[in-house]
């Protein structure tokens, strides 16, 4: 039955930006820029534009209750091929080893303030592997995690 998806893919719309916001960085990007600073100031919420590909590296991508996501940092499963590294801020291997720094958890946060309690892919038309942009706040958890509360989120094609 179809009943009430009408609804849900309305409700999905209020996420999907019209045009991919400015100045996006990786993960593994984001990550290095906050490197230095202190537990507190990550735990603090601070405006971010977020590229990614959607899936969790080998863990599970979707929340089946709600609009949430695992995001990995582009670069990080990319094949190197008969690459050399002779750089340490090589895209192809920065943080290689640190699957766990190249992840990110998204939830989608409506005008409300709150996670709409329907699965992401009922909303919009999200498929594993995408690039997508998020926009909103991001801050590392107690135990490390990045997540990012986005309040709008750009399909890349």
């Amino acid at each position: 039955s179809t009943a009430g998806q009408p609804e849900l893919a309305a409700q999905g719309q209020q996420f999907l930006l019209a045009d991919e916001p400015a100045g996006a960085i990786g993960i593994l990007e984001f990550r290095e820029e906050t490197a230095a600073a202190s537990d507190e100031e990550l735990s603090a919420p601070r405006d971010v534009v977020l590229l990614g590909k959607i899936g969790g590296g080998g863990q599970a991508t979707w929340s089946p209750t709600s609009a949430e996501f695992m995001l990995i940092d582009p670069t990080f499963e990319l094949e190197a091929g008969d690459h050399v590294c002779t750089d340490g801020n090589c895209p192809f291997c920065k943080g290689k080893d640190e699957k766990d720094k190249a992840q990110a958890i998204v939830s989608l946060v409506g005008a409300d303030g709150q996670v709409p309690a329907s699965p992401v892919r009922k909303l919009l038309p999200l498929e594993e592997g995408q690039i997508v942009v998020v926009r909103g706040q991001a801050e590392v958890n107690s135990l490390g995690v990045l997540v990012v509360r986005a309040s709008g989120l750009a399909i890349r094609r």
